[in-house]
C-alpha cells in the first residue's frame, strides 16, 4: 500500500475534564440523582444495609459490594461489625469481608478491624 492509497485519520481527544458536564449530565443529576442516587458518607450506609438484609442473595452481594467500597475507615468498620453483628445472615458476613479485604482503600482497616 503506498503513501496515497493510505486512509487518513484525524486524531480525536477524549479526555474527560473534572467539573464540566453536558447539559444532558446536568439534567440526569437534577431529575434522576433524587430518585436513584445515594449520597456519600453516613447518609449512604442505611439504603444499602436495608438492602443487605431485606434482599435475594444477588442483590445483597451488590449491596456488600457498595457498602464496603467506602474510603472512610470508620463506615468500612460499621460494615464489618454489621456482618457479624446478627442483623443481618452470619452466613453473608464473608461478603463484608472480603469486599473491604479487596478495597485498597479498606484493606488496612480490615487488616486492623
Amino acid at each position: 500500500m503506498t503513501d496515497q492509497q493510505r486512509p487518513t485519520h484525524t486524531i480525536r481527544s477524549f479526555i474527560r475534564r473534572q467539573g464540566r458536564l453536558t447539559g444532558a449530565q446536568q439534567r440526569a443529576l437534577a431529575v434522576l440523582f433524587p430518585r436513584f442516587g445515594v449520597a456519600a458518607g453516613d447518609s449512604a450506609v442505611e439504603p444499602l444495609v436495608r438492602l443487605a438484609r431485606t434482599s435475594g442473595e444477588v442483590d445483597r452481594t451488590k449491596a456488600y459490594a457498595a457498602l464496603t467500597s467506602f474510603e472512610n475507615p470508620g463506615l468500612v468498620e460499621k460494615v464489618l461489625e454489621l456482618g457479624i453483628s446478627g442483623e443481618v445472615s452470619r452466613s453473608d458476613s464473608g461478603y463484608a469481608i472480603a469486599g473491604a479485604a479487596n478495597n485498597p482503600r479498606a484493606r488496612r482497616t480490615t487488616w486492623d478491624w
